[in-house]
């Protein structure tokens, strides 16, 4: 039947976009060369440079957003973290993150390519399906945002990239893994990968060294700028909070992508190399267990937030897809 083609098509779309065998490892730089490091804690507001949302010390927008800085503490241990909390639904999105401006550090902004580590814990955060929130934001600009990259999670907690490879137009990965849900009321060490070169960039993530998502990158300007961490969530979510602790950005010197021997796929946008081994696993620390876990906000309905660039709308998930072959017949 003619009108099956595009559901075929798009079957073998979705499900080449979950092939780690069409992940190019040999684009992405191990960490055998580190040539800069920057350590953030989290103890400081100063360290944000007074660039944040809400701008400190009022902490709260009074639209449903707040946030702060925290010792969370374990015995005789104790740790710095930065902690954003929505605590009613808006007719905006939430926002509430600070930003780390990397042009501000003594040595400027961090060269590319770069690895940023950071621990993430999520705790009564409800996604509906028309929702989203991005826990991290990441740019080559050092003033206004022209250009950036997400880590959003969707209603069935799955991180990805957003606004890759471009801007603006549908999200497409080379890679994204849709088995792998972000846990709530855990610390998970999450790896974001970016090379901003101006030409043949690419982004990655990896979660508890586990790789998620990876995707082309265009618009770079070889640099890495700004890092907001926090939480910009659609404003039909009524309740949550994420914390951030120990961030780790560190720059690799001495690569270059091997030469271009990339062939196209039936599957449009989606390429494959000759692979090497994957970067090594993160090499933070990671906080003890016993570290306490916050009382959650309340969780109220929500109203809809529309006109997200969601990779719901680019990538249907494959049940969708035969759902879809069903009614067909």
């Amino acid at each position: 039947m003619p009108y099956l083609l595009p559901v075929v098509l798009l079957v073998a779309f979705t499900l080449a976009q979950n092939d780690p065998t069409a992940i190019p490892y040999s684009r992405i730089a191990p960490r055998s060369n580190v040539c800069r490091t920057l350590t953030e804690d989290f103890s400081s507001w100063s360290d944000f440079g007074g660039y944040t949302i809400p701008a400190a010390p009022s902490y709260d927008d009074g639209k449903g957003t707040k946030h702060s800085l925290e010792v969370l503490s374990s015995g005789a241990s104790s740790y710095n973290a930065y902690k954003a909390s929505i605590y009613a639904t808006s007719t905006d999105l939430h926002a509430a993150y600070a930003t780390y401006r990397y042009a501000d550090k003594s040595t400027g902004p961090l060269a590319s390519p770069a690895y940023v580590d950071f621990y993430f814990l999520m705790q009564g955060l409800t996604i509906p399906s028309n929702g989203f929130a991005s826990i991290g934001k990441f740019s080559p600009n050092a003033g206004t945002l022209t250009r950036y990259i997400t880590l959003d999670v969707d209603s069935n907690y799955m991180l990805h990239l957003n606004f890759v490879p471009n801007q603006s137009g549908d999200t497409v990965w080379l890679y994204q893994n849709f088995n792998n849900p972000l846990p709530a009321n855990k610390w998970v060490n999450i790896t974001v990968y970016m090379d901003w070169s101006s030409t043949n960039g690419i982004a990655a993530v990896w979660q508890d060294g586990v790789i998620q998502s990876v995707a082309n990158l265009n618009g770079g300007s070889g640099f890495l700028q700004q890092a907001h961490m926090g939480l910009i969530a659609s404003g039909n979510i009524g309740g949550g909070t994420v914390y951030n602790y120990a961030m780790v950005s560190n720059a690799i010197c001495g690569f270059s992508q091997a030469p271009s021997t990339t062939t196209t796929t039936a599957a449009p946008g989606v390429v494959t190399t000759t692979t090497t081994a994957r970067p090594t696993a993160p090499t933070t620390v990671q906080p003890t267990a016993s570290i306490p876990i916050p009382t959650p906000d309340s969780t109220p309905a929500g109203t809809s937030d529309p006109g997200r660039n969601t990779a719901s709308k680019a990538i249907p998930t494959l049940a969708f897809v035969v759902a879809l072959v069903a009614i067909m017949y």
